[in-house]
Order: structure tokens, then sequence, then C-alpha cells
């Protein structure tokens, strides 16, 4: 015998407790805290305006005797971080 009327749907079985290990969306959680700024290292580099890390030179301290003229000059002024170091130093400085 064919019966004829609304179709028949078959549907997954539901799961006990499904709803409780549904995922929440992240704008009903709390913001995540912002890091603190290291305020040593904002002291010893600055970003440029392109966002490239500037610092000094490290060898300045002593001994100045011992290293020749051109050597000096070069340290005297700063220096471009690049790399893998410069995008840790931005996250630390926030900027």
């Amino acid at each position: 015998m064919i019966q004829t009327g609304a179709p028949v749907t078959y549907s997954a079985p539901k799961v006990p407790g499904a709803a409780k290990t549904a995922r929440r969306d992240r704008t009903d959680l709390p913001p995540m805290p912002k890091l603190k700024t290291k305020k040593s290292l904002k002291k010893r580099v600055w970003l440029t305006k392109t966002g490239k890390v500037r610092r000094c030179v490290a060898g300045t301290g002593h001994m100045q005797v011992s290293k020749t003229s051109k050597r000096r000059r070069r340290i005297r002024r700063t220096t471009i971080q690049e790399g893998a170091f410069a995008k840790k130093i931005r996250e630390l400085i926030q900027e």
C-alpha cells in the first residue's frame, strides 16, 4: 500500500549534552588583558615612523683607545634592528 501525504524526513539522533559542549562566541568573553610595556626596553630602543626598530650600537662604554677611528665613528651612530628580534621588541614596547 502506498501512502500519500507529507514526505518522511530523517534527522540525526540527538546527542545528550550537546548544547553544553557547543563553543561560545568570542564576543561574549571578556577581552584579554594587555601586556605591560617593558620600560627598560622602551628607554633603550624606539620606533621610526615607518615602524622599524632603532637602537644604539654596543661597545661605546670603555676602551676607546684600542678601537680604530672608523670603528668609533660607526658605533657612535644608531642602527636598525631587523628580523625576529625586532618583531619581539615591537610586542614588548607595544607601539
